[in-house]
């Protein structure tokens, strides 16, 4: 069964215009023998459920295809690609879906979005009905009007946790290895494979490999003026006007020279710091101050 389909979701409630087709026509070129399969609000099934009903009524296209991404594969298979991904390597990429198609350990992959928690609801692939895709699509259906009403906590990358969750699998269902696992028939790729991107301030190549697929450009449409993430989404927006997207091969280039090296020393010099003196991975102090930052994004 060829699983060589990207799914792309765009619906553009109030006439808004579709920015993202440039990574689009990349797509095209790099991979040529995929098809492209274009989803919106005249070929899917709105009226499916709870959410879809409530996410089409006050037109919320991006959570709506946090359903829909999972449903098209769970009921076509193929591959799902957020529209602001960079296909960086198509050979490498494709040598994954390949072996997604051929293998009987597994039936989808996924990679590892963040270090500090949650899987890439911007790329996967799963075969048609596989247990991850059918698992997705369950929570969605099982939502209730108070989980509608406090949708902006059901952040995808999160969600997808669960699955994981449920079937006792690392620490509240994630985990981050440094090598390809298999885990629950799903294939979890580290963070270099499709996230090399890390965000704060402004993106940086935190996470390029020799392994790396695909890259990330979190344009973030979700995110509001009151967002935590509003920074760089302004800056990921802002390239996206630019007269093509800026590529990873970009921010290479912008990370050559002496300055930016220094930069990234202090970067990781923090970043150490934090980890391993003030506030160490698995520490009751992380976990108060991963509290006091949920409460100051709450006010």
């Amino acid at each position: 069964m060829s699983l060589k389909t990207i799914h792309r979701i765009f619906f553009g409630f109030g006439g808004e215009e579709d920015l993202y087709l440039p990574y689009m026509e990349l797509w095209k070129k790099a991979l040529p023998e995929y098809e492209i399969k274009m989803w919106n609000a005249t070929n899917l099934p709105l009226d499916l459920n709870p959410w879809t009903r409530k996410m089409t009524e006050i037109q919320d296209g991006v959570f709506l295809s946090d359903f829909f991404r999972w449903w098209v594969c769970r009921e076509y298979g193929g591959i799902y690609l957020d529209a602001d991904i960079e296909i960086y390597d198509a050979r490498k990429f494709n040598s994954l879906v390949e072996d997604l198609e051929i293998s009987k350990e597994y039936d989808a992959f996924i990679g590892i979005e963040a270090e500090s928690g949650g899987y890439t609801s911007h790329s996967f692939g799963t075969k048609k009905n596989s247990d991850l895709a059918h698992y997705m699509c369950s929570l969605y259906e099982k939502l209730d009007v108070l989980s509608i009403a406090r949708k902006k906590y059901l952040i995808a990358p999160k969600i997808n946790e669960l699955y994981f969750w449920e079937k006792n699998i690392g620490q509240k269902g994630f985990i981050s290895p440094k090598d390809p696992i298999i885990q629950g028939r799903v294939k979890i790729y580290p963070i270099d494979y499709f996230s090399p991107l890390a965000y704060g301030v402004s993106p940086s190549l935190d996470y390029l490999s020799a392994r790396t697929c695909l890259a990330h450009h979190c344009v973030s449409s979700w995110v509001d003026d009151t967002s935590v993430f509003i920074g760089w989404s302004k800056i990921a927006k802002k390239n996206l006007k630019q007269k093509r997207p800026k590529l990873v091969h970009d921010y290479i280039q912008e990370q050559k020279g002496i300055l930016p090296s220094i930069k990234r020393m202090i970067k990781k010099v923090c970043k150490w710091c934090i980890n391993v003196i003030f506030i160490p991975k698995n520490s009751r102090r992380r976990e108060y101050f991963r509290k006091f930052l949920y409460a100051m994004v709450d006010l």
